[in-house]
């Protein structure tokens, strides 16, 4: 394996100016086959198998756009209630706006008899229901922005304060990383530049890095991983040599400190720490278990899952609509749990049947739960579904309540 690495090196050093033209122009082709692309993300998710997936099969073939879900349009009054003549005709305006968007299927207003349970005790907060007419993934985030915007300019205009939730509000609500990664790089570009003592050594891993970093930004989410570690290894063995080739003997210009001699090395902070450590191994492995080991103690409260809305910034949509759910209607309300159930036979008297009374009975009885939603059966009343809201949020160290998030048959 050696002599094959030496050997591919070696070539690289002798092409060194093709093997540059060839990752440039590839890189160069990629972004921009990648930007003509444009952001076409899929938020569709399947997992076959599991009860989640035959719950959502229920609903698409019985409730097709309540397999899309529901997304929260907050509107909070600071002072007064939404019942208030003032607000109450802009809460009217923002619904019936909202249900005239082609890709929604249905609003739900809070002033209405069906939408009660989204008006808060104070009346001074409540939310929109929005079902989408197609599954989230197929919007873009200017169909979903157009939405948002439907219910935010008559309530915005009535003075009141329009915050999006749910998957909606999420679409519109990604965080921006740039300035973290300039951080990063800016932070890289310090460390190298003192490690290496010269601007022209620190440049050649830093343009190493970028070239691959832009070549992976057409892959997907699934296969990212792999490609992007591929493509750094690539550029590790052909990049790093053809430059270092071309740059030869330049690498030793815009040198920011003098190396020092070999007698001075010898005579360092870190050679005299490196005898030490060799002289004391058994007392220097102990005084790094000492640091090391309370360094593991968060482990052991590790908790594993997604991130929910709660993890973004409060500077997006998604997370001040969260929280004006959590105070107002019970931090559960943002994470609801759906039960779809289907029916052997068709159902009698539709959600009064018994057989969705006592299952809505005895997840109303399970700890953790707070409140079950009426029941929706449909037209053929062989499947039917509802939602329990759990007492803690979507992300507290709780677990959820286990029988409502079992597929059930009846």
């Amino acid at each position: 394996m050696t002599a094959v690495l030496y050997g591919l090196a070696l070539l690289c050093v002798r092409r060194r100016y093709v093997v540059f033209i060839v990752w440039f122009v590839a890189t160069v082709a990629l972004v921009a086959v990648s930007h003509q692309l444009g952001d076409r993300t899929n938020d569709n998710l399947s997992l076959p198998g599991t009860d989640s997936q035959a719950a959502t099969d229920v609903l698409k073939s019985s409730f097709p756009d309540q397999a899309n879900g529901t997304s929260p349009i907050v509107l909070h009054a600071k002072s007064g209630q939404l019942t208030d003549s003032k607000y109450s005709s802009a809460v009217d305006d923002a619904a019936a706006d909202v249900a005239k968007n082609p890709n929604v299927a249905s609003v739900v207003n809070p002033l209405t008899p069906e939408g009660a349970s989204a008006l808060s005790k104070d009346k001074a907060t409540g939310y929109l229901s929005v079902t989408l007419a197609k599954n989230l993934g197929s919007l873009t985030e200017g169909d979903a922005q157009e939405i948002i915007d439907a219910a935010a300019k008559p309530a915005q205009a009535a003075g009141l304060q329009v915050e999006t939730g749910g998957q909606l509000g999420q679409k519109v609500s990604k965080p921006s990383t740039e300035s973290s990664e300039l951080v990063g790089i800016i932070a890289a570009m310090v460390i190298l530049t003192l490690t290496f003592g010269t601007v022209t050594a620190m440049l050649l891993p830093i343009l190493t890095a970028i070239f691959g970093l832009l070549s992976t930004l057409v892959t997907t989410m699934g296969l990212m991983a792999a490609i992007a570690v591929l493509v750094a290894v690539l550029a590790a063995l052909t990049l790093l040599p053809a430059l270092l080739a071309i740059v030869g003997p330049h690498i030793e210009r815009l040198r920011v400190r003098t190396p020092p001699s070999e007698e001075a090395a010898r005579r360092g902070l870190w050679a005299r720490w490196a005898n030490e450590v060799a002289k004391r191994p058994l007392i220097a492995g102990i005084a790094a278990l000492a640091i090391l080991i309370p360094l593991t103690i968060p482990l052991f409260s590790l908790t594993f899952g997604q991130q929910d809305t709660a993890a973004l910034s409060t500077s997006t949509t998604a997370r001040r609509a969260y929280d004006l759910i959590s105070e107002n209607f019970g931090p559960g309300v943002n994470g609801p749990l759906l039960i779809a159930v289907k029916l052997g036979s068709p159902a009698q008297n539709g959600a009064d049947d018994s057989r969705l009374q006592k299952l809505q009975k005895d997840i109303s009885a399970t700890a953790g739960v707070a409140a079950v939603t009426p029941a929706q059966v449909d037209k053929a009343g062989t499947a039917a579904y509802f939602n329990a809201i759990s007492k803690e949020g979507p992300s507290d160290s709780a677990p959820p309540p286990t029988s409502c998030t079992t597929f059930a048959q009846q």
